[in-house]
């Protein structure tokens, strides 16, 4: 669905599609955080979502075609800002001839990315369960249920 994502809290989200249980799909356009400024807007009503690691290139065979920048949000405002488990995949593509030209004194940066949010999934050790166990072994919780490594 369309949202302005930067706009809304990421716990909201899930009420905003009809679909998706464990992560959820949107395309929201992306606003300048600045006038004459090329930095977004990423700011929502109790946080903001901050940029990390390094972007992500995207081909179509060998040619180039877009980017994809991972981000966590935080509750706040920076630079105190309390890092929180959510996270979002932010896929643009690059300048290209089919894309609306943009309008002078626009806040409008991108017309359209797609994001991808879920909540980070957590490792749980077996041995912080239970009292009983001999070896310790993990237990991974995530978006595709249940996966175990058990040690020793």
């Amino acid at each position: 669905p369309e949202v302005d994502i930067y706009k809304v809290d990421p716990w909201e989200l899930p009420d905003k599609t009809e679909f998706g249980e464990k992560e959820w799909y949107f395309f929201s356009p992306r606003d300048r955080k600045y006038p004459n400024g090329i930095r977004p807007n990423r700011a929502t009503v109790s946080g903001y979502w901050k940029a990390t690691g390094t972007d992500k290139a995207i081909y179509s065979g060998a040619k180039y075609v877009g980017i994809k920048k991972a981000l966590v949000f935080y509750k706040g405002r920076p630079p105190k800002g309390i890092k929180t488990d959510w996270i979002m995949h932010e896929y643009r593509l690059t300048e290209s001839r089919h894309q609306p030209v943009k309008q002078r004194g626009s806040m409008r940066l991108d017309y359209w990315v797609l994001c991808r949010i879920y909540k980070k999934r957590h490792v749980v050790r077996a041995e912080e369960k239970s009292e009983d166990s001999s070896s310790p072994s993990e237990v991974q919780f995530g978006m595709g249920g249940v996966i175990g490594n058990a040690a020793g």
